[in-house]
């Protein structure tokens, strides 16, 4: 494992970039200079194409919608929703930015199937829970903030405002925005201030989600649902533990993973250990 052992060795020392964009500068063989901007992952979040952005102000109000121009939107996530996939991924929202389905409480009355309800319904008991947390954050700035997307999910109708705002035509179900229909539109919200600061650029909101969710996981091992031991990656001793690798790490493959290793029915661990922890166990945090 020393390969990954450096990769989290070059993580550490860098960790004051997180999240801030930097360019690659290219030099193809047209001769003509380009460049191509990265960021480096902050803990707990993935990077999501996002088609919309929702402009909202400070007291959660609508203020403007429009189709972005750069979709790659590091955004806060779970271990659960950064590996959902099949049919029970509708009941699986990320914290804050996510596809219309789990945001918007009109969404079933446009798309005429009401399992989207619960969608809506697991994305705020979420978000709710994240904001419990907040209350009590130093950082009262982050929890105004999240205050006011949660009011706005909650009070109102998103699709409603985008069909309003005329980002979408009256024929709603085949409207296409940056190549997809509505219903698979994915936003991401922000709350205008003086300072033009975006919310899903800013460090104080990387950190906060961060540390929320590295408690949600310690309370979970408290309770049995996590697992701790050795990470087999740094050697460290009563790391929290995962067999869940997410995907939205590599921005340019966004369903490629660094790690997977889920495979039960091969051989991946089979003719050389009973099950897969016995081959290794990584922490959560990397």
């Amino acid at each position: 494992m020393s390969w990954l052992s450096e990769f989290v060795d070059v993580y550490d020392k860098n960790e004051k970039n997180l999240g801030i964009t930097s360019y690659r500068i290219y030099h193809p063989k047209s001769g003509e200079e380009s460049k191509k901007a990265y960021q480096m992952l902050p803990v707990s979040h993935i990077f999501l194409n996002c088609t919309l952005q929702i402009d909202l102000n400070a007291d959660g109000t609508f203020a403007s919608a429009f189709v972005v121009d750069d979709p790659k939107t590091i955004v806060p996530a779970t271990i659960e929703s950064s590996i959902r996939s099949g049919s029970g991924s509708y009941l699986v929202p990320l914290p804050v930015d996510d596809k219309l389905q789990y945001l918007a409480r009109d969404y079933s009355k446009w798309s005429g199937d009401e399992k989207y309800i619960e969608s809506h319904k697991k994305y705020l008991e979420q978000f709710r829970a994240y904001l419990s947390f907040l209350k009590e954050y130093p950082d009262q700035y982050v929890y105004r903030t999240l205050q006011a997307v949660y009011r706005y999910v909650t009070e109102n109708d998103i699709i409603n405002d985008l069909w309003t705002g005329k980002i979408f035509g009256e024929n709603v179900a085949k409207e296409k925005v940056a190549g997809n229909n509505l219903f698979k539109s994915t936003v991401r919200f922000n709350i205008r201030n003086p300072e033009n600061v975006k919310r899903f650029e800013n460090r104080r909101f990387f950190d906060a989600w961060t540390q929320y969710y590295h408690q949600v996981l310690q309370t979970d091992t408290v309770s049995g649902g996590t697992d701790e031991g050795i990470d087999y990656i740094t050697g460290e001793e009563n790391v929290i533990l995962t067999s869940k690798h997410p995907k939205g790490i590599l921005d340019n493959a966004a369903n490629a993973k660094l790690i997977s290793a889920n495979d039960t029915t091969n051989f991946t661990f089979k003719g050389r250990f009973l099950t897969a922890d016995e081959a290794v166990t990584i922490g959560q945090c990397h």
